[in-house]
């Protein structure tokens, strides 16, 4: 198999805009499943990967630039398949967890704005309303958390500072973008 570290770094990348739609479309369990099956295919060939000892990858940019170079040796290993045996632990057992706050932000967001909502038809624009609103912030949250997976993975896997730079600062921006768009 080629480019596993490549795969195994650039896939939740690639793929988090499919979980955001997933989520936003249909729903948590969508996004839930999609986001493990990418996770646990990544943990599986690092894990495989591991079993070889050492393993590299260099591509050639410029000259300017230099390589790009992933490693994935004794003391990585072990970081590496934490970082994704984790990762896709939490996305399992974050979900219920997400739904019901996300629900819990969504009536607070209606009792601040002092919405009254009675029964009849305006209760099923709530209901239809609170569904659209956790499906969209369960996809932004399960995209981020690909892509800090991501970011975390490559900052262990890195040859140089300015790719540990790079993956570090990807790391870093879905934390941030957690305490923005869901508060956490």
């Amino acid at each position: 198999m080629q480019f596993v570290l490549l795969q195994a770094i650039f896939l939740p990348l690639l793929l988090s805009p499919v979980a955001y739609y997933l989520g936003k479309k249909s729903g948590p369990n969508a996004a839930t499943w999609f986001s493990f099956g990418i996770l646990a295919y990544c943990t599986a060939i690092i894990a495989l990967a591991s079993l070889a000892g050492t393993y590299e990858e260099h591509y050639t940019w410029t000259q300017q630039f230099g390589e790009f170079g992933l490693v994935l040796d004794g003391l990585s290993s072990p970081f590496a398949i934490m970082i994704y045996v984790i990762s896709t632990v939490v996305v399992l057992f974050s979900k219920p967890y997400m739904v019901a706050k996300l629900t819990a932000q969504y009536e607070e967001k209606m009792h601040a704005q002092k919405q009254v909502v009675g029964d009849g038809p305006t209760a099923m624009v709530e209901s239809s309303s609170l569904k659209s609103y956790v499906n969209h912030q369960i996809g932004v949250y399960y995209a981020l958390l690909l892509v800090m997976a991501m970011g975390m993975l490559g900052s262990v896997l890195a040859t140089n500072l300015i790719e540990f730079y790079v993956f570090f600062e990807v790391m870093l921006i879905p934390g941030i973008l957690y305490d923005c768009t869901l508060g956490l």
